[in-house]
């Protein structure tokens, strides 16, 4: 469909299920107000509420918007809890595509037929969504795998529905102030980001191969593995999960599988993806949690993954620990550190507001805590002070819900806080014990210092000729002689300090991360020494604007 087409389909869906303003607003009744009076002169006035008519729009808008919305599902930072509940609701399952085309992507892609490939291979879809569907079957070799073929058509299609997303996005947020609080264009292109890679079949067999890569070592994770020379931009044969859904409890039991050895790896799987390697599925629901016949947790649609460095780890370590030990002041630092609270917050409305709310779960029993309810009411007050959790950690929190009601669907004896705080407390001790982790903070603190002074001259010269076009003016107070030879000589004494800092920081940093026990042992006294010399530099500062009052 043409982007004038898609309009009118847009506006028509819109006027259907009541939003005639938001029509209106978006300029979409003049171009096709006769459809719109027409659907509007035979709709029945008594429609449902505001977000149950939203998801019916998003639906009928088709797969795009479909996608969009189960995204929003899991933004409770941008949405109140009415829309997330319905959003939450919507599934992209939608009639499989003919086994005629199956067999035209399958030979345009790989330029061979399906004979050429399998031994067999099922007519009948195993599952069939907006993006693709999958087929069982079998190599030549016997090897028994499933094929992924992207429905024809989709990839023009979301092409259309994205470029008309960016042009409604920055519309809203024009038209209607909702949308520019939240930031919509931002929120589309990210989605847009998101979606483009998830078209492309070999992004998702790239983090296929990586997220089998850093749990190789791990017997109770089984990725599938792709067959590469059969994987295209719209193709993928990877193994055969032969397992049960992880919700199929009867089956799993009568396999003589310990439910809450499942559950639990399947936790520490996803704990371990997010806090020690930085990359982590992003949708670990049912319907991607299989359990196979050994007991063996397997991970299936590597299509949505989410990557975080070091420095975000710590800060969602520290987060995940606030939240799971109900700590206000350190939720509070947390965010400071994050930089995401605005300008317009109230830092003591927003604080006696998450005390309140932690009051709620300090009387309950660890066990008892729902981290996915404690975590939703955590964003929830975020949302209303204007405190924008980065999307990062809303996927993190994500995650771990997702297993987490797993975990209290199948196995009622798991309690998800009495894991995962454990976990999280020693992952903290032992990042802070890792000396090669700590060697590779002080040099990359040490390489920002160096960058600033190696713009130093540069910011000076600057300043230096602001100075002399008038742009700024030095005011100098003549406080007397004696006054004058004690400030140059405590400006010396900082340089003299900062010096030290930063021949003792540089030291420690290269001596710990050597890899030589003496040079560790030198490199731990020289940090000590440059923790001496920055109190002694700070004093001085602090000595000198006392001398200037």
């Amino acid at each position: 469909m043409n982007a004038p087409g898609r309009l009118r389909q847009i506006a028509s869906i819109l006027s259907r299920y009541g939003f005639d303003d938001l029509a209106a607003r978006l300029g979409l009744v003049p171009f096709c107000g006769a459809i719109i009076r027409r659907i509007r002169g035979g709709r029945s006035s008594d429609l449902p509420d505001a977000a149950e008519r939203a998801r019916m729009v998003i639906t009928d808008l088709g797969p795009t918007f479909v996608k969009l919305g189960q995204m929003l599902a899991t933004r409770p930072d941008l949405l109140p809890a009415d829309f997330i509940r319905e959003f939450k609701k919507l599934h992209d399952e939608v009639p499989p595509f003919p086994f005629e085309q199956v067999k035209q992507v399958f030979l345009s892609q790989t330029g061979r037929s399906l004979s050429d490939v399998f031994a067999s291979l099922d007519e009948v879809p195993l599952a069939a969504a907006s993006i693709g569907q999958v087929h069982a079957g079998t190599l030549l070799d016997g090897r028994k795998v499933v094929l992924k073929v992207q429905r024809p058509g989709i990839a023009g299609q979301v092409d259309v529905d994205l470029r008309m997303l960016r042009w409604l996005a920055a519309l809203l947020e024009r038209r209607v102030p909702m949308f520019a609080r939240m930031n919509a264009r931002a929120v589309v292109e990210e989605f847009r980001r998101n979606l483009l890679r998830e078209l492309d079949f070999q992004v998702e067999v790239a983090n296929q191969i990586r997220y089998a890569d850093q749990f190789v070592d791990d017997p109770t994770l089984f990725v599938p593995r792709p067959v590469t020379e059969f994987c295209t931009s719209r193709v993928i044969v990877m193994d055969f999960v032969d397992g049960f859904k992880v919700t199929d409890t009867e089956s799993i039991k009568a396999a003589g599988i310990d439910l809450k050895s499942v559950v639990e790896n399947g936790m520490r799987i996803i704990l371990r993806s997010i806090f020690e390697f930085g990359f982590f599925h992003a949708d670990p629901h049912p319907g991607n949690f299989f359990v196979m016949k050994d007991g063996v947790v397997a991970l299936l649609d590597y299509g949505t993954v989410a990557s975080v460095d070091s420095r975000r780890i710590d800060e969602m370590t520290s987060f995940m620990l606030a939240v799971a030990a109900s700590d206000v002041d350190m939720l509070i630092n947390v965010l400071v550190d994050m930089d995401v609270i605005s300008d317009d917050t109230d830092v003591r409305i927003l604080r006696a507001d998450l005390s309140s709310l932690m009051g709620q779960w300090r009387g309950a029993a660890l066990r008892d805590v729902r981290m996915d309810a404690f975590m939703a009411g955590v964003i929830e007050a975020a949302r209303r002070h204007s405190v924008r959790i980065p999307a990062d950690l809303l996927m993190v929190g994500k995650a771990i819900a997702i297993i987490e009601g797993i975990g209290w669907e199948v196995c009622p004896d798991f309690r998800p806080v009495e894991f995962i705080q454990p976990y999280l407390q020693k992952l903290s001790v032992d990042r802070m014990l890792d000396a090669d982790k700590q060697a590779r903070s002080l040099a990359r603190v040490g390489m920002e210092a160096l960058g600033l002074l190696k713009e130093a001259p540069y910011d000076i010269r600057r300043i230096l000729g602001r100075i002399r076009r008038g742009e700024h003016q030095i005011i100098v107070r003549n406080a007397g002689d004696r006054d004058a030879f004690r400030h140059r000589g405590i400006l010396v004494n900082r340089a003299i300090f900062a010096f030290m800092f930063c021949a003792f920081f540089f030291g420690s940093a290269w001596m710990i991360g050597s890899g030589d026990s003496t040079r560790n042992a030198f490199g731990v006294l020289s940090a000590v020494l440059s923790g001496m010399a920055f109190i002694g530099f700070l004093w001085s500062m602090f000595s000198f604007r006392g001398g200037r009052r």
